[in-house]
């Protein structure tokens, strides 16, 4: 991880006074910045084009882990960004099936090999 110099957007908009707004805005209105989730940036990728399946994951994150509401002198926590490589090497060969358009339904899962 690396730290920012100055606070980000997201990290201002996480100050106590400003985010309850913020959320009511959201609420009652369907509007505002809390209405957008933060979310970083995620790529997967083949290291050869040959490959059957992507075996690289790259994910950058802009916000620390610890985030949370805060104001100046009571909770304060350093903004930060980082990127996370990883190797993956998918060697799954089952399925998964839906048995219902009920979202609570159990899955069919065939794990053959």
């Amino acid at each position: 991880m690396r730290a920012r110099g100055k606070k980000a957007t997201f990290t201002a908009r996480l100050r106590l006074d400003r985010l309850v707004p913020a959320l009511l805005g959201a609420y009652f209105a369907g509007t505002r910045p809390a209405t957008v989730l933060p979310a970083g940036i995620n790529s997967i990728l083949r290291s050869r084009p040959n490959l059957d399946a992507p075996d690289l994951q790259i994910m950058f994150g802009r916000a620390a882990s610890e985030a949370e509401p805060w104001l100046p002198g009571w909770n304060e926590w350093e903004d930060v960004f980082g990127l996370r490589p990883m190797v993956s090497h998918p060697e799954s060969r089952g399925t998964i099936l839906l048995t219902s358009s009920d979202p609570r339904a159990k899955p069919r899962i065939d794990r053959s090999t």
